[in-house]
């Protein structure tokens, strides 16, 4: 990464275990914390789950009903519609899920603590963390190990993050994914090899098929990858597109295996754009309804929850939104560019708590917060506007900093990375789902923006511990 002064080993071991105990006791804390961490369940997960057949173990209650004042420890295998989504998430959720199946085989208990998979995924996250540590030692990197420990201590196992290891949402893939994009990408700028490309196709797929709205990013990285390098990154950049051809298919086997599923999940989707980002930002919401074939009284209930402002069935009172294309719905924003705008001014309202306010945290609690002992960046963010604008400013007030300061052509990578995902993430969001749970879909940008941050703070970290040569000497002259 950066030119740098070698931290003396000793005082460069310290500060790498310390993170790494730091990162390892804050992740083991949080899963095992009794009662049971974790956000609460709603429909994102229960389609992941269904995949597995497994549901919260509540007899008398339906299999794929939420629980949104609270997230649930134990599970069951019980009889579930067909219909689930497919995820990256499941190369670590269906192997527990055999586990417990070859458990029950021999006796073992038919229910199963949700714990073991949050401990599952601490133990590959230190793995994960430990293995990009080591391969920046080996590249002569300490600024580099030290920020990827960062971001493990300070952004993987925030509360932000780890409240999703207790559940099946899909979330924590996306992050294992993008952590690995952020590692391997500028490790493989400086010391090319089968490893690194091969982390970062890794790392790309994983990111590109966690969810449907991530399709896109991996590209987007290697755009950003490819302009910052000037065309000199091109291996790269082609291993990250690749990443969203993979998504993109499975994207498409996924809306083919479960049509009924996703034809739903799309209607739903089009009608919160359209309720939210189009029709509260034209000049005259009656006439552009009409001009999609909506009906003029939809117009009435635009709001940012979107169809769940609606009367039920939506499509009712919303008649038109079911048979309008997707591309048309996007198109009918992107044509009007001061309504563009007004929709993306809208976005830095929406983008906070970082956590979200309206799914339960802890067992056994009616929409129960975090306790003191389990602390988050999300509550110093708070729920300004002028905050989520600042922090996403951040990233490229540092990657202009990182060019004046004429940064490695892999700090530069790094940190254009960054500033582009943080962005790129809630302008998907947006023309995904419009405005709702907006904050939820877009939680994935602030841990881009830490990301940088976690550079500049080990970048710093380096200068001020002492250089090699002065430690061999005692700092005499």
């Amino acid at each position: 990464m950066p030119a740098e002064k070698h931290a003396t080993p000793l005082a460069l071991r310290i500060a790498l275990l310390a993170l790494f105990t730091v990162a390892f006791v804050r992740g083991i804390g949080l899963v095992l914390h009794a009662p049971l961490l974790g956000l609460a369940n709603n429909y994102d997960q229960i389609r992941f789950s269904m995949c597995l057949d497994l549901a919260p173990h509540r007899p008398g209650v339906r299999a794929d009903a939420g629980n949104a004042p609270a997230p649930l420890r134990l599970y069951s295998f019980q009889s579930i519609s067909d219909s689930c989504y497919w995820t990256s998430d499941l190369l670590l959720t269906a192997p527990l899920s055999w586990a417990w199946r070859v458990s029950e085989h021999f006796s073992g208990p038919p229910v199963h603590s949700i714990r073991k998979l949050g401990v599952l995924r601490v133990l590959v996250w230190c793995l994960v963390g430990a293995w990009a540590a080591r391969a920046w030692m080996k590249a002569g990197s300490p600024t580099a190990a030290l920020a990827s420990l960062a971001a493990l201590a300070f952004v993987v196992f925030d509360p932000a993050n780890s409240l999703y290891f207790n559940s099946f949402y899909a979330e924590p893939a996306a992050v294992l994914g993008l952590y690995l994009c952020f590692a391997s990408v500028p490790l493989a700028l400086m010391r090319p090899g089968r490893g690194a490309y091969f982390a970062v196709l890794l790392g790309a797929c994983l990111l590109a098929t966690s969810k449907i709205q991530h399709v896109a990013l991996p590209a987007l990285l290697g755009f950003a990858v490819l302009v910052i390098t000037c065309g000199n990154a091109r291996t790269l950049a082609l291993l990250l597109c690749v990443g969203s051809v993979v998504g993109a298919t499975a994207a498409a086997v996924n809306r083919h295996q479960s049509a009924g599923l996703m034809d739903g999940i799309a209607t739903t989707n089009r009608g919160d754009f359209v309720l939210g980002p189009l029709l509260l930002n034209v000049d005259d919401p009656k006439e552009t309804a009409a001009r999609l074939g909506v009906s003029e009284a939809c117009a009435a209930y635009a709001s940012p929850a979107g169809v769940y402002r609606v009367p039920a069935p939506f499509e009712r009172t919303c008649s038109g939104i079911k048979e309008l294309s997707d591309a048309r719905a996007r198109l009918a924003l992107l044509m009007q560019p001061v309504a563009l705008a007004r929709a993306f001014a809208q976005m830095p309202d929406k983008m906070l708590p970082w956590i979200p306010d309206y799914l339960g945290l802890v067992e056994g609690e009616e929409h129960g917060s975090l306790p003191s002992s389990q602390p988050s960046l999300s509550q110093w963010f708070g729920t300004g506007a002028a905050t989520a604008t600042f922090l996403m400013c951040l990233p490229w007030l540092i990657l202009l900093g990182a060019l004046r300061l004429r940064a490695s052509p892999a700090a530069r990578a790094y940190l254009a990375m960054c500033a582009v995902a943080s962005i790129g993430v809630p302008m998907v969001a947006l023309f995904g789902d419009g405005y709702f749970e907006f904050a939820k879909h877009s939680h994935l940008a602030f841990s881009c923006v830490l990301a940088s941050l976690c550079l500049v703070i080990a970048w710093a970290a380096c200068r001020w511990l002492p250089p090699r040569d002065e430690a061999r000497t005692g700092g005499a002259s």
